[in-house]
């Protein structure tokens, strides 16, 4: 089958803006979003914050993405594009294709060339047919080239040539946009099976099948970090079993030497560390920890606290809560046996946050406070963690924070309004430690 095109200037102009700058945008950014859910999930830590991580991680992989993999190739596309059309002459260009069995004959005025089908890619667009070498060059056929109804036969002949199936497939890119579903975990295993079988049956569309495995495999690897979770969970429950009683031990107690001393709510104990008491005291709540034996037990607190001020989020992955009643704020403990500190990191962010003393014996603190930590190694993992509600993130509580040495044993206090107070009178916990009331 031989045919002979004239490209005029309009033509080919038109062809370079259709094939360099209309490129398959929907296919390309859907693949773009999988693989920024895929990034995000692999940063993911824990279950416990997995909702806002996804979310701005998601949002930062895709913006980066599309500006290397859409952005800038636009760019290139639309400089290369303006390079041709500045090449394009005012004259008429005539092909001559001969197609055969083997391939194509390629002819024009200047020179003669063969291409095998095995070496040759076909690319339809809205107004051309593309036949594209392996290498950098490029032939098109415009589609009014050719008589009526020739066209039709035309690729039908091509077809058969690279033994491409006739019949015509269904448009797949409207399940391009809703494949973003398969990304959502749980929903998308569901549409994930679904979008296989309509890949391999329906449409016989590769990327369909892709993002239907893709969907099953995110659903897979989220389920896989909650049942090792769990099974983290468990495990520790079942070598550190934890217990409430409503006694503290005597030697919290004895940390206050005034005439009116707080009395027991609850205390929480494990094996692996020293029980965490909640006391009450007139319309305040306490809560006490003795922190395991200092590697050094003569240094001083001066040069063992240091401060920080940073906002934090919270990950609860291997945290324990250790608050039994409500009108305290939320805190968690490390599941994990604690080592003996050699430093302490503490980091209080808030409101009016302020250093009351520091000595060789007592680190105190007071803070209109959103949260904090407490670690041993400042790349290590938080010992204690404190928030001040557990679904306002904006939300602020008066809070004293002491560090407290004595007979070579660290303890420490917080202190906090209960139900019927809302603020704390400055140097109340001092006062309650060291005062008659």
């Amino acid at each position: 089958m031989e045919i002979t095109v004239e490209i005029t200037t309009d033509e080919y102009q038109s062809f370079i803006k259709e094939y360099y700058l209309k490129r398959n945008w929907a296919k390309r950014i859907a693949i773009l979003a999988f693989v920024a859910l895929i990034l995000s999930i692999v940063g993911l830590r824990s279950m416990a914050d997995a909702g806002a991580y996804l979310v701005s991680s998601f949002a930062f992989f895709m913006a980066i993405l599309l500006v290397l993999f859409c952005a800038i190739p636009y760019v290139i596309w639309y400089f290369q594009m303006k390079k041709r059309l500045e090449q394009a002459g005012d004259e008429l260009t005539r092909w001559l294709f001969n197609f055969s069995d083997g391939g194509v004959q390629f002819n024009d005025e200047h020179e003669s060339k063969f291409f095998a089908w095995s070496k040759l890619d076909i690319i339809t667009r809205k107004s051309f047919m593309v036949l594209k070498p392996l290498g950098n060059e490029i032939f098109f056929l415009p589609l009014n080239a050719f008589e009526d109804g020739s066209g039709k036969k035309f690729l039908e002949l091509i077809k058969s040539y690279r033994k491409i199936p006739a019949n015509k497939l269904p448009n797949p890119k409207p399940l391009y946009f809703i494949g973003i579903i398969c990304f959502i975990p749980f929903i998308g295993a569901a549409l994930g099976f679904v979008y296989i079988i309509m890949g391999l049956k329906t449409y016989k569309d590769k990327f369909i099948v892709g993002m239907g495995l893709a969907g099953i495999i995110i659903t897979g690897v989220v389920l896989f970090d909650i049942a090792k979770s769990n099974k983290a969970m468990n495990e520790y429950e079942r070598n550190d079993p934890e217990s409430v009683s409503q006694v503290a031990p005597k030697s919290y107690l004895q940390l206050f030497t005034g005439k009116d001393k707080p009395s027991s709510l609850t205390t929480f104990s494990t094996k692996l560390r020293n029980p965490i008491s909640e006391l009450a005291y007139k319309d305040y709540r306490l809560l006490i920890y003795k922190i395991d034996s200092l590697r050094d037990s003569n240094k001083n607190l001066n040069n063992i606290v240091k401060e920080s001020y940073k906002d934090t989020k919270d990950n609860f992955g291997s945290y324990r809560s250790v608050v039994e009643y409500g009108d305290i704020p939320d805190m968690y403990v490390q599941m994990a046996a604690p080592d003996k500190p050699e430093h302490i990191f503490l980091n209080l962010f808030g409101r009016h946050t302020r250093t009351i003393a520091k000595n060789d014996s007592v680190a105190y603190y007071s803070s209109d406070f959103k949260n904090f930590f407490i670690k041993y190694k400042p790349d290590g993992g938080e010992e204690f963690y404190g928030k001040a509600t557990e679904h306002d993130d904006d939300a602020t509580k008066p809070l004293e924070l002491m560090f407290l040495k004595r007979n070579h044993n660290l303890y420490l206090i917080l202190m906090f309004p209960g139900k019927g107070a809302s603020k704390l009178p400055s140097g109340i916990l001092s006062n309650l430690l060291t005062k008659s009331q």
